[in-house]
């Protein structure tokens, strides 16, 4: 059996797509060591290191000269380029016909899963007989193009390696064709593809959406039997395995959405996961009645001239695995993480009675948890001193989606959500600032005392206004 192979200089325009060869000093030999090609930054004075190109059956067919640090992303993209263009190992044949376009499709082995296979092969056994058979092969075009054996049932059992026969040619032939083809002995050696070992072969196509992707084949080493290629039970073995393929990449599609959505859902609110898009969302904006909250690490700025981004990481992630899960066990919804600062919100996207009173007991929740769980793990990496300081409003919000058409963030905007994160700018360590209408709400569930504070000017407000403070665990000064 022949084996084409292509030299080193047959392939640099095709590795010129993959890599920008004239930004690497390289020179590339041909097996002769003839230069092929000289880069612009090549520098001959310079000791570069010489690297073999040598293809997984040790055949060398060039060779390059460039800095160590370039070696594995050349040689990748050789024997890319090599696998790509040209039949690189003994029983691999390429479908060298451009039309074919199988990028979409799965492949035959990974479509065919253990049950799945498990059904097909007790299937062509049984279709083996009923035709007088010898043989059932099935043939996958991969995905470089080239031709693979998968599957073989034969008088002598079922296999995926070893097949009884090797009729690649006569596949490859009948795939480029694009039509079943039916061979008696006589016309086998005619094609002088295949030898006496095999007197008649029967092949179909594999296709999906009119590309095809694989064969089923019949043979038979005596002239028992020409078959018939519109055989109709011939016919439905094709069409079962196209089934069995689409069933299966259909699978591994949902499979592929859910680990995307998985991923993606890490970036949005438990809440948000529950939305109906098509029913629950307004592209425009609405009117509603929520309460906010705004959660901040008091004094975090002092963090930056003390400790390395890599710390100040894990410091956060430990401080809002803590927020994130007390507020949604409260019945909130993260709107927003903005650095040390966290905004929540209750009665958005989901309607919630006594939404003032879940976020107050959610503000407690925050103030214990992170006061015993959370500022012992940050005295534990040295960061002494750990408060957070939280600002709570309800009142009237736009509720809508804000952003463009390529993304968009489902949000609360207005005064009262400003009012909110006022508050909580003017709230202290281990401090809580209500304003007066939360202050009202609370006073319908809650004896808790608070202290009144008068004379406040909010930032972006031209009136004083009053507020509500509430106070844990004592006062400090934050992180130090």
């Amino acid at each position: 059996m022949k084996v084409e192979m292509i030299n080193l200089h047959q392939l640099i325009d095709g590795i010129k797509s993959m890599i920008k060869l004239d930004l690497i000093p390289l020179e590339i030999y041909d097996i002769t060591d003839n230069i092929i090609l000289t880069s612009p930054l090549y520098d001959i004075n310079n000791n570069y290191k010489v690297y073999s190109v040598i293809l997984d059956d040790n055949v060398l067919v060039g060779k390059f000269k460039s800095p160590e640090i370039y070696k594995d992303i050349l040689l990748t993209s050789f024997k890319y380029q090599f696998n790509l263009n040209c039949k690189v190992r003994l029983n691999e044949y390429r479908i060298w016909d451009s039309k074919v376009d199988i990028s979409n499709v799965k492949l035959l082995k990974s479509a065919l899963t253990e049950n799945s296979s498990s059904s097909l092969i007790t299937y062509l056994k049984t279709l083996r007989i009923s035709l007088m058979a010898e043989i059932v092969q099935v043939y996958e075009v991969n995905a470089d193009l080239f031709l693979d054996q998968v599957i073989e049932v034969s008088n002598k059992g079922d296999c995926t390696k070893d097949f009884s026969y090797d009729l690649m040619d006569i596949v490859l032939y009948s795939l480029n064709k694009k039509e079943s083809l039916v061979y008696s002995s006589d016309e086998l050696r005619s094609l002088n593809i295949s030898d006496d070992s095999v007197r008649n072969v029967s092949i179909i196509p594999i296709s999906i959406a009119n590309k095809n992707i694989g064969a089923l084949v019949f043979a038979n080493s005596s002239d028992l039997l020409i078959y018939n290629k519109n055989n109709i039970n011939l016919l439905h073995c094709s069409s079962l395995i196209s089934r069995i393929i689409n069933n299966n990449n259909l699978l591994n599609t949902i499979q592929e959405v859910k680990n995307h959505t998985e991923s993606l859902s890490k970036y949005v609110s438990s809440k948000m996961k529950e939305l109906d898009i098509t029913e629950e969302v307004t592209m425009g904006g609405v009117e509603k009645s929520v309460t906010v909250m705004f959660i901040q690490i008091k004094n975090f700025q002092k963090l930056y001239k003390l400790v390395s981004p890599d710390k100040i990481m894990k410091l956060l992630n430990i401080h809002y695995e803590c927020l994130i899960r007390v507020i949604e066990e409260n019945g909130g919804s993260i709107d927003k993480v903005l650095g040390d600062c966290l905004m929540a919100v209750w009665n958005h996207p989901f309607d919630q009675t006594k939404h003032t009173e879940m976020a107050y007991m959610a503000a407690k929740n925050l103030m214990a948890e992170s006061f015993s769980q959370v500022r012992p793990l940050w005295s534990k990496f040295g960061v002494p001193g750990y408060s957070i300081g939280i600002g709570i409003n309800c009142g009237i919000v736009n509720a809508g989606n804000l952003g463009s058409q390529h993304f968009m963030d489902y949000t609360i905007i207005g005064d009262n959500v400003n009012t909110a994160q006022r508050l909580e700018s003017f709230a202290g360590p281990w401090e809580l600032m209500v304003s007066n209408n939360v202050e009202l709400e609370l006073k319908k569930y809650t004896s808790d005392v608070s202290e009144k504070i008068n004379n406040i000017h909010l930032k972006g407000k031209s009136n004083i206004t009053s507020a509500y403070l509430y106070t844990f665990k004592g006062r400090d000064d934050g992180l130090i």
